[in-house]
């Protein structure tokens, strides 16, 4: 089993858990993901939640608002995505310590470079990248 998780405010609308445990369904894969939420919990402490969840054998966690920021200071080892706008959305646990990215930017460069090869981006306005999930 591969426990993951989602740690944000006012998720527990988020289809996130139905979406990994489906595609880990698809793979012959084992998942349960679990939403961490902190809509209404006084004084919520992200340090301490992610390391409980570490502690309780998770193999990581996304990050979603507010703790985003949070997320990449946090982290021991930070990825390209991170080191380049300064967020993460993914945390990992691994002998190494805690791995942080940013798949929002790692998807971009990667679906621009798909499309357009070396040419420089320019300046580059994303809004919207995440998925809404109401409250």
């Amino acid at each position: 089993m591969i426990k993951l998780g989602l740690v944000g405010e006012g998720i527990a609308k988020s289809q996130s858990p139905d979406l990994h445990e489906r595609l880990g369904a698809s793979l012959g894969v084992p998942v349960r993901y679990d939403l961490v939420d902190s809509l209404g919990v006084a004084d919520f402490d992200f340090p301490n939640a992610i390391q409980r969840l570490r502690e309780e054998g998770y193999r990581g966690t996304n990050v979603t608002f507010p703790f985003k920021e949070q997320a990449a200071q946090l982290a021991d080892i930070r990825g390209e995505g991170v080191k380049r706008v300064g967020t993460a959305n993914t945390l990992l646990f691994d002998a190494a310590g805690l791995r942080a990215e940013n798949t929002d930017y790692t998807g971009f460069i990667s679906a621009y470079r798909h499309s357009f090869g070396d040419q420089p981006a320019g300046n580059v306005l994303l809004i919207g990248a995440g998925a809404w999930v109401g409250r």
